[in-house]
């Protein structure tokens, strides 16, 4: 009986003829996120068409793992399994360079640019599950964030949560639940680093700079009141009040150095 990743892979497929993964890569992960191999198994299968094809360009395998993150936040640990086990696979020779793993090459400008065309849609609503994507793939960056894996992912967290805490955005209660529903998972996932980027006052925004005209207060804690307001104002729904709920109680917690 197919997976839910199998019915995701082959409507993929199917809605871009030209899809960018090749078969091997698309089996490879198929195999991997079903249980049939281990990481180690999946990361020398998932390279295998790059090691043997100089046509093969590497910003392909990367997209194919956004798509994933994107679509199915339960996988996330398991793809940060797998992109750890490619980072220790052995140097290889690509179009005339020899190239390391270590650093996963283009991974970090291909999550970049795929971040910025999530985002976009979410905040414009362009199509139903957009603001869900949004959020799964903010998961996914702040996870990786705090095991490590990438080195975006505060600066992206720290951007985030002050177009989420600290600009007014008027009355699009859409754009507002998805900023806060993304900006809450870097708070959740990797928040004893977004808490030392908050002592910080870079991408300040303008209610943070308003308030400190009237108030010393701490980022970190803007944050908390502004959660606070934002869930109390009948901004959102049920859901999104819960994972409000849910980012205030880390953040005491980080706080406190218990989170």
């Amino acid at each position: 009986m197919p997976s839910e990743y199998d019915i995701w892979m082959r409507r993929l497929c199917d809605e871009a003829d030209d899809y960018i993964a090749s078969p091997e890569e698309l089996q490879a992960l198929l195999d991997y996120v079903n249980g049939r191999t281990t990481a180690d198994e999946a990361a020398i299968k998932y390279t295998e068409t790059v090691v043997k094809s100089t046509d093969h360009e590497l910003v392909y395998i990367w997209a194919l793992l956004h798509d994933l993150t994107k679509e199915f936040p339960q996988t996330h640990e398991d793809i940060i399994r797998l992109l750890k086990a490619i980072q220790n696979l052995p140097p290889i020779e690509h179009n005339g360079e020899v190239m390391s793993w270590t650093d996963l090459p283009y991974f970090h400008f291909n999550l970049r640019e795929y971040t910025d065309g999530v985002r976009h849609a979410a905040l414009w609503d362009q199509y139903p599950d957009a603001t869900r994507h949004f959020v799964n793939t903010s998961a996914f960056i702040a996870r990786a964030n705090h095991c490590h894996l990438i080195d975006l992912g505060a600066t992206r967290g720290l951007v985030l949560c002050s177009e989420a805490f600290e600009t007014d955005h008027g009355d699009p209660k859409e754009k507002q639940t998805a900023l806060l529903l993304a900006a809450a998972q870097y708070l959740l996932l990797s928040g004893p680093e977004m808490y030392q980027e908050s002592e910080t006052d870079e991408y300040a925004g303008p209610l943070l700079k308003e308030r400190r005209e009237a108030v010393a207060i701490s980022r970190w804690t803007f944050w908390q009141q502004r959660l606070g307001e934002m869930a109390n104002k009948g901004m959102m729904d049920e859901d999104a009040r819960a994972v409000a709920k849910q980012a205030m109680d880390k953040m005491v917690q980080v706080a406190a150095g218990t989170g």
